[in-house]
């Protein structure tokens, strides 16, 4: 964190009911215009706080347009799960959120969301693909990562959630040790990990649509998913280290269970049933990718990969 990082000019005396963080290693042109999508939910609510973190120096002019949200600039090549972890140390709301600089929240999406964080200790919902402008490649990526939260999705408990669609109570993020972890690398995955050990609820809420925005470079996205599922895979067996020979065994078999499993979601919902069948050469190679990752990691650990999985 540097001494460029903007803090809003007044504090309220009670931590806010919300923070949402939105961290990055970096933002495409459109992220402003995103970013004001969500300023506009908030309005002067001085309840919900606003946090974006960013890898790089490119936020010039971003910060006076919107005064109240909390800006940190980190060096640039922080890994991303680094540059969220400050986020998350400097968010104060009694509830956290998190989103990616590629999202846009839909009309209602904040209220909506606190409405169900007063219910469930941690809610997540849907993720609408932008389609517009995109390649093969680009819905490869989206059907890799949020695939499984295309809408409509159904309400209710769920054994995980979409990381860029996702809020905590803070408590139990602290009483099940993932505030802690979080201290230094704040990873979705190894979160609900430990929120699922702790037998904390994950709750799907159908309505709570986020808009996935923006393109890949498929050959850098493709390298992160190895170094994404090595990363993962040592994190597993770190916490269970009976399932290290489990997973050499299983990581042949993940593509044809990843590729199963998606088209079980997204087929019988009728949508980018076209766009599914056409961009499956790719998905596959993306889910070898993460296999031999998830062997690496699972045999010899995760060596510098947790740096570069996103």
């Amino acid at each position: 964190m540097t001494s460029r990082d903007s803090i809003p000019p007044s504090v309220p005396s009670e931590p806010p009911d919300l923070s949402v963080v939105i961290a990055a290693r970096g933002v495409d042109d459109g992220f402003v215009e995103r970013l004001d999508a969500l300023y506009r939910e908030r309005a002067d609510d001085a309840r919900v706080e606003i946090v974006v973190a960013v890898a790089d120096d490119h936020l010039e002019g971003t910060r006076e347009r919107f005064p109240g949200v909390v800006f940190l600039s980190l060096p640039d090549g922080t890994p991303i799960a680094a540059v969220r972890a400050a986020a998350v140390r400097r968010a104060t709301g009694r509830g956290l959120a998190t989103l990616t600089p590629m999202c846009r929240v839909q009309p209602g999406w904040l209220d909506l969301l606190r409405t169900a964080l007063g219910t469930h200790p941690v809610v997540g919902g849907a993720v609408e693909p932008a389609a517009r402008g995109w390649g093969i490649g680009d819905w490869a990526a989206f059907w890799c990562e949020y695939g499984q939260y295309l809408p409509p999705l159904r309400p209710g408990p769920a054994f995980d959630l979409s990381g860029n669609n996702v809020a905590y109570r803070r408590h139990v993020l602290a009483a099940s040790g993932a505030l802690h972890q979080g201290q230094h690398s704040f990873w979705k995955a190894v979160a609900h990990r430990r929120l699922r050990t702790a037998q904390v609820e994950l709750w799907v809420e159908p309505a709570l649509i986020v808009r996935h925005e923006g393109t890949v470079a498929f050959g850098a996205f493709l390298r992160r998913r190895f170094h994404h599922g090595r990363c993962y895979a040592a994190g597993r067996i770190a916490d269970q280290p009976r399932l290290r020979w489990r997973s050499v065994a299983a990581a042949p078999l993940l593509p044809a269970l990843f590729t199963t499993r998606l088209y079980a979601s997204v087929w019988p919902k009728r949508r980018w049933r076209s766009m599914l069948l056409l961009a499956t050469p790719l998905l596959w190679l993306l889910y070898l990718f993460w296999a031999a990752g998830e062997l690496v990691g699972a045999m010899v650990g995760g060596g510098e990969s947790c740096a570069h999985a996103y």
